[in-house]
């Protein structure tokens, strides 16, 4: 059994101590969601997402005091306070009106720089390390599906089979295990350790994931990032030319093209000497791309707001106009000085911002929401 658990979680004891505090709430959601009956993404949805908060949280503060090189000691105190800040942000998201999807959000972006957040760190490491997490995420994902997938067709081969008669609630507890211990584990396993290692284009030149990764940003993510841009300028000299507002829906499609072109702008980060010369020159230019956009964002969202008052959508869409305008400013000023980390770090902490408290996502909403309707009834004499 334990060699079986070593080949399905390599370095198994060097998880356990890496990631102790992670990997205890790992077992523990597991633990908690096979022992009760209801089902993990109903009845037991919100210990599932307390326990991803604290998974996700806890694997963040054990990588920046690694990154920082503290003790033992200090490791898992800070993995375990920030476990326990995650988790109660979650568990209580009626208290503080937790918005699950920027919580995630802010963890998921403040796990790729957790480690970076000191003096000394090369652009190549956090960009390296970065890749190697989604890759090991991927892999996780990849793993948890076909343990869960390949115990239920065992099982499924002896009810039909042979006659063995498995409750429902077995296979619900066997994709409750790969969700909640086994993926997740397995990803810790991949998380690279040598935080410090640097991405070296020419000396990975050929190799599958290089080739890969660079036909994608050189001719899928580029070109359709330029293309969109075009049509967005299109209209907004369209716009400008009629003398009329922005149509509400333009704020979702310039927040996906700011978020989509800033990720391509990043994950093309080390082909700016060596890719094509359409990369090359949306390396430099790209903020410059932003402006025009980003003014149609905030008028046309600015325009929702003042109608129909705060929703999360909105916010989240406001959210991204700030995050764009911040990341304007920012490559204007430093251009080719730029640090991968602001960028990363600065949606992280604004995502962290959205996602609890009157400020948050649906704090706000509540207060703005509740504001509109006093007002209304006020207005018809229900309220005075």
């Amino acid at each position: 059994m334990v060699g079986w658990l070593q080949n399905l979680l390599p370095d198994l004891r060097d998880v356990l101590v890496r990631f102790s505090i992670a990997v205890l709430a790992a077992l523990l959601t597991c633990l908690y969601l096979v022992n009760i009956s209801s089902d993990m993404f109903s009845g037991g949805s919100v210990y599932l997402l307390t326990g991803s908060a604290a998974f996700l949280a806890a694997g963040a503060g054990h990588l920046l005091a690694e990154g920082r090189g503290t003790s033992r000691g200090v490791n898992i105190a800070i993995a375990l306070v920030f476990a326990a800040a995650a988790g109660a942000l979650e568990y209580d998201y009626d208290v503080f009106h937790t918005s699950a999807l920027f919580l995630f959000a802010a963890l998921v972006l403040g796990l790729m720089v957790a480690p970076f957040l000191r003096h000394g760190v090369e652009q190549g490491a956090v960009w390296l390390f970065s890749l190697r997490l989604g890759m090991a995420a991927l892999l996780a994902l990849i793993v948890g599906l076909v343990f869960a997938g390949g115990i239920s067709a065992i099982m499924a081969g002896l009810d039909f089979l042979l006659g063995f008669h498995i409750d429902n609630q077995i296979y619900q507890k066997v994709w409750t295990i790969a969700v909640t211990f086994v993926g997740p584990v397995y990803g810790l396993s991949l998380v690279p350790r040598d935080l410090d290692a640097v991405i070296n284009i020419e000396a990975h030149r050929g190799d599958l994931l290089e080739r890969g990764v660079s036909v994608l940003v050189n001719y899928v993510m580029v070109p359709l990032a330029v293309i969109y841009a075009l049509i967005l300028h299109a209209y907004a000299a369209k716009t400008a030319f009629l003398g009329s507002l922005p149509k509400g829906e333009i704020g979702l499609i310039v927040s996906l093209f700011a978020v989509g072109g800033t990720a391509t702008w990043l994950i093309g980060w080390p082909w700016r000497e060596k890719g094509t010369a359409l990369l090359k020159l949306f390396m430099r230019g790209w903020f410059w791309l932003l402006p025009i956009p980003v003014l149609l964002l905030l008028m046309a969202i600015w325009r929702r707001l003042s109608d129909y008052g705060v929703t999360p959508d909105r916010y989240g869409i406001a959210l991204v106009a700030v995050w764009a305008v911040l990341v304007f400013g920012y490559l204007v000023w430093w251009r080719n000085r730029a640090d991968l980390r602001a960028i990363i770090a600065s949606a992280a902490a604004l995502f962290l911002f959205a996602s609890f408290g009157p400020q948050g996502a649906n704090g706000l909403t509540a207060s703005s929401q509740f504001g509109r309707l006093q007002a209304l009834l006020e207005r018809l004499g229900v309220l005075k």
